[in-house]
């Protein structure tokens, strides 16, 4: 696909792959002819792999470029999604060439590519399609402390997909509460209250925490630091052994690598408490380490998708892969006992190759981002995105040995989402 400003034709290519994406995002992920879920195996997928489909209108839109028709149409009966799973991919196959659509789709986004166009980088089609399996028999009751927050509602549809019961703990209220979700209202600091919170339950999710934004805000001091993240880890798991509750997945952070901050101090001091905890009281826990992932629908720190995008630029996460790997984490503590405690990384997608980082603009400022994004240079330097900037791909391989983590998001996902959307930013569909 030639630059965008090359020619019209280009131009309207580049949209055409754009809009083709986010259908293939926000569309149904299964063929439920082909994919149906056994209760002992029911899926998690990721919240951008929604059982959405799309009204003739919205269908029409798609092939004019118009993006703002996009809008969701729940299908509550099983068998009309399978009536319209035939039409959504014939919709999404007749946009442009599908050769030349669907290979460059699957360097942006290989996953949305697979399931979307049933799309391989050979350029044939296949039978099979990516999904997101739980091993797990049976239903745990999770508990999800700080679960009003952006990582807790990310977390709480793809655990009733998995046919879990959420259950909330946070001094915040949620603004729509689910009938099948339990909420208490409280703190992991309610020491004489915790055991009744976590009565039973069969795993706690651990979230609530100071962050690195309420430290470069100056929002929160040493004290506040060490009341929530460490003696609040403390809480949480000593309140947890008590009741017999032996899975825990503790989510800290990559900031473990900077002490120097309270944020990244506070951190490594609770992930010190989980490991006393799984070492010397026999629990299962899992600690994640994810780079930051706010997401770009939290208005409270980004007003506009660019802000948001600059920050993601410099290094991060998106909340739908952190969201899936702790649904893995939670298949996996669940089925075997693990020794010793495990500490993994949550990093991104990368289109960018060893050898592009090796050898980074060996041909010029901007050459290595050009090689993988020519249509999107432009774009870049609209918004304020430095195309020369290296990022540093962290090693996330034990977390794929031991989860089978397969991010997804990438800086081919921004761009297409950027040049789609703008700084609206792409919508926000939930369940």
């Amino acid at each position: 696909m030639g630059a965008v400003g090359e020619d019209g034709a280009s131009r309207q290519a580049g949209r055409q792959l754009c809009l083709v994406r986010g259908f293939a995002r926000y569309s149904c992920a299964t063929d439920p002819l082909t994919e149906a879920h056994s209760p002992e195996h029911s899926p998690y997928p990721l919240s951008r792999a929604r059982p959405y489909l799309y009204s003739e209108n919205a269908r029409t839109g798609l092939h004019h470029g118009e993006a703002a028709t996009l809008l969701p149409i729940r299908r509550r009966q099983l068998s009309t999604i399978s009536s319209g799973w035939s039409e959504n991919a014939a919709a999404i196959r007749s946009v442009g060439s599908f050769a030349t659509a669907g290979s460059a789709l699957h360097r942006a986004n290989p996953c949305a590519c697979v399931t979307a166009f049933g799309y391989t980088p050979s350029g044939g089609l296949c039978g099979a399609v990516r999904h997101e399996r739980s091993n797990r028999k049976g239903t745990m009751k999770v508990l999800l402390t700080g679960g009003v927050g952006d990582l807790g509602q990310a977390l709480i549809p793809s655990l009733l997909e998995n046919g879990d019961i959420p259950v909330i703990l946070d001094i915040r209220a949620p603004l729509n509460l689910k009938r099948e979700v339990t909420f208490f209202h409280g703190s992991v600091l309610d020491r004489s209250r915790l055991k009744e919170y976590f009565h039973g339950c069969d795993c706690i999710v651990h979230i609530a925490a100071w962050h690195g934004i309420h430290e470069a805000r100056g929002e929160k001091s040493a004290y506040d630091f060490f009341d929530l993240n460490v003696r609040g880890a403390f809480e949480v798991f000593e309140a947890a052994a008590s009741v017999g509750i032996d899975k825990i997945i503790y989510i800290s952070t990559t900031s473990v690598y900077r002490p120097d901050t309270l944020y990244g101090r506070s951190k490594l001091l609770g992930e010190h408490i989980a490991e006393n905890y799984a070492k010397y009281n026999n629990m299962n826990v899992v600690t994640l380490r994810p780079r930051g992932f706010i997401p770009f629908w939290n208005r409270g720190v980004y007003t506009k998708y660019s802000d948001w995008a600059k920050w993601f630029w410099r290094g991060a996460v998106h909340i739908d892969d952190v969201a899936a790997a702790v649904m893995l984490a939670l298949d996996l503590i669940s089925r075997r006992q693990l020794r010793p405690h495990l500490v993994l990384t949550l990093d991104s997608a990368y289109e960018y190759t060893e050898a592009d980082l090796d050898h980074w603009d060996a041909d010029g400022v901007g050459s290595t981002f050009r090689k993988h994004y020519p249509q999107y240079y432009d774009l870049a330097l609209s918004y304020g995105l430095d195309p020369a900037l290296k990022p540093n791909r962290l090693d996330i391989s034990e977390t794929v040995r031991w989860l089978g983590y397969r991010p997804e998001y990438s800086l081919a996902s921004l761009l297409s989402e950027l040049a789609a959307y703008g700084d609206r930013g792409p919508p926000r569909f939930t369940q």
